[in-house]
């Protein structure tokens, strides 16, 4: 099944994995949900063509404390379709919580610039935020608060304009 849906998406242009919670596309309303760089590895090696890509989610993958996101950004760089600018802080336990986008295990601006160098055109974003102000009082579901998703939005972009500013005075 994963490999027809895939053979079709070839023919549309049209297929990606978002690993993180769901997505929504013509093909399948299935979920592949990937946290671990042997999952993805053999997953985008299993049909190695360009349309099996995936949406590289930093939030998802620095809540895992196996994971050494930026490491897993340069190998899956190229076949990352979309990317989710998001960054955790975790405990010895595993348990993890929301961090400031420029703190955490994200390793954001890093990851900013691999993707930059090897998938300039890849589309970033930002994703949740910490809860901040009065929105504790409005039950936001976590990481999603109005100012907290605002104020991320603001440091991701300072964050993207220092790094391309650091690649056009090169």
């Amino acid at each position: 099944m994963f490999t027809y849906n895939l053979n079709i998406s070839e023919q549309l242009n049209n297929h990606f994995v978002y690993y993180k919670q769901y997505y929504f596309q013509l093909i399948s309303k299935a979920s592949i949900y990937l946290r671990k760089f042997q999952d993805i590895d053999w997953t985008l090696k299993a049909v190695d063509v360009p349309n099996n890509g995936f949406t590289f989610c930093a939030g998802s993958l620095s809540a895992g404390l196996h994971n050494d996101v930026p490491k897993m950004a340069v190998k899956f760089a190229n076949r990352a379709h979309f990317v989710h600018l998001r960054s955790t802080e975790v405990a010895e336990n595993g348990d993890f919580m929301e961090a400031s986008h420029l703190e955490g295990r994200g390793h954001l601006v890093e990851l900013i610039k691999i993707f930059e160098k090897q998938n300039p055109r890849l589309p970033m974003r930002v994703d949740h935020g910490k809860l901040m102000l009065d929105n504790e009082k409005k039950n936001y579901n976590p990481g999603y608060s109005f100012m907290g998703r605002m104020y991320a939005l603001e440091q991701v972009s300072g964050m993207m304009a220092a790094v391309k500013s650091m690649k056009d005075s090169k």
